[in-house]
């Protein structure tokens, strides 16, 4: 035999039967990990490291954010938003997050953009 070869043949006659063998070996992993069981670990969770960043998790559909001073309704964004970040309403103003509650967010006004056309 061959030392580069495997010791056995094995090929896919067509492209069904490589599928067939991916989704058996997919089958086969999800029916292994599915029979982990809390009573498998000493009948205790397993401590998990949850010191993941929180920017991570987004625990709303969407956010509204709001102008602190005037409680102005300025724009709702559909991703998280967080103390810190910042951005452009549409006419050009530049808000500064301040803090966050729940899904609403509350901005600081920083100053007025004065956008450049660009060149052609």
């Amino acid at each position: 035999m061959n030392g580069d070869r495997f010791p056995f043949k094995f090929s896919f006659r067509t492209p069904a039967s490589f599928v067939f063998a991916v989704m058996v070996i997919m089958f086969s992993i999800i029916v292994a990990t599915s029979r982990l069981d809390v009573a498998d670990l000493g009948g205790k969770a397993p401590d998990l490291n949850l010191s993941l960043d929180a920017r991570e998790f987004n625990t709303y559909p969407y956010y509204e954010i709001y102008d602190q001073d005037t409680l102005e309704f300025l724009m709702v964004v559909d991703f998280p938003v967080y103390p810190g970040d910042e951005f452009l309403t549409p006419d050009n103003r530049l808000f500064h997050i301040n803090y966050v509650e729940e899904n609403r967010a509350y901005a600081a006004f920083v100053r007025k953009v004065r956008l450049i056309k660009p060149r052609h």
